[in-house]
């Protein structure tokens, strides 16, 4: 990234930031998000909507705005998830940073110029991180660091105020065209944690930013928030298990609670599952086996968690299916 210089009201226009927004049947939600970035403080920026196959009017929303805005930018696809419209968005990308903004939320007027602020410290930053407000059932919950600090990414990822999701993010576009093979395609969930975790070990710092300017709407229609089949399940545990068992996360208690919370998901649904014992173990057969560190027993993971999680690494798939369907249905 560049060194970005800012004043209080007004932000240098030096540096083109890429903003990427996956969207899908969003017509209700999109125009708010888009209005939010119009105000910018931060001017000189460009605006790519993924439309990741609506059928509702979220694509002639947007279209509407690209004749008023010469900045916004739309890419149509057949539906393939988050992932892969994420993954688009990257290549499609000409600024020197990248932040990724969700359709059904929005961002305050000083978004981009906050997280820009942590460069006029450190410089050679390649992932900021900003704070945000959770939204919920009338509650608003403010997620953010107190002050800009610099962590490694393993100790990033362990504080509290660490948000799982990567938007509230500027990330260097190089850093991520380089990297852009390893993330999968067509994840539906947890994508931002497989991001999270592939991207992290190659970062040198994560730079959190005090301010939380993004707008976190939760709502019946999230995608984290909705039902998914078992085979989609497996999809997303392979992908988390596998960006989990990179040697860089082997002393990690943080990540390996993720991916066994991810197995547990996954193992509900497949034990729920019509079929006969050996149609489920033909299932959990399909997921690679997970990272497991002996010594996370004495640091206090739950009992059930290492005992799953050692099952599934042993093999062990017909006392795995019988205890899991006394202990987790």
């Amino acid at each position: 990234m560049k060194t970005i210089t800012t004043e209080k009201h007004h932000a240098t226009c030096s540096v083109l930031i890429s903003i990427v927004m996956p969207t899908y049947n969003r017509a209700h939600y999109i125009t708010r998000c888009i209005e939010s970035i119009l105000t910018q403080s931060y001017t000189n920026w460009e605006l790519w909507v993924i439309d990741d196959g609506s059928t509702d009017e979220t694509s002639q929303i947007v279209q509407d705005y690209i004749s008023k805005d010469e900045r916004i930018h739309l890419y149509a696809q057949e539906n393939q998830g988050p992932s892969t419209s994420r993954k688009i968005g990257i290549r499609l990308s000409k600024g020197a940073c990248i932040t990724f903004v969700d359709s059904d939320d929005y961002i305050e007027p000083h978004y981009l110029e906050h997280l820009l602020e942590p460069l006029k410290i450190f410089p050679n930053l390649e992932c900021i991180k900003g704070g945000y407000c959770r939204h919920e059932k009338g509650r608003t919950t403010i997620i953010r660091a107190l002050e800009i600090s610099n962590y490694l990414p393993s100790e990033a990822i362990a504080q509290p105020f660490h948000a799982r999701p990567i938007w509230s993010m500027l990330w260097s576009t190089s850093f991520l065209k380089s990297h852009l093979d390893a993330i999968p395609d067509n994840i539906n969930l947890a994508e931002d944690v497989i991001m999270t975790l592939l991207m992290y070990p190659h970062l040198k710092n994560v730079c959190f930013s005090p301010h939380a300017d993004y707008h976190y709407i939760v709502h019946g229609n999230n995608i984290s928030y909705n039902p998914y089949p078992v085979k989609q399940l497996l999809n997303v545990s392979s992908a988390l298990i596998t960006a989990a068992k990179h040697p860089y996360w082997h002393n990690s208690v943080l990540v390996f609670s993720l991916q066994f919370s991810m197995i547990a998901k996954t193992l509900k649904e497949i034990v729920r599952t019509r079929g006969t014992t050996n149609q489920k173990i033909a299932l959990l057969k399909q997921l690679p086996a997970p990272m497991l560190v002996y010594r996370f027993f004495k640091r206090r993971v739950g009992f059930g968690s290492f005992l799953y999680t050692w099952l599934l690494k042993h093999r062990l798939y017909k006392t795995l299916l019988f205890i899991a369907n006394y202990r987790l249905c």
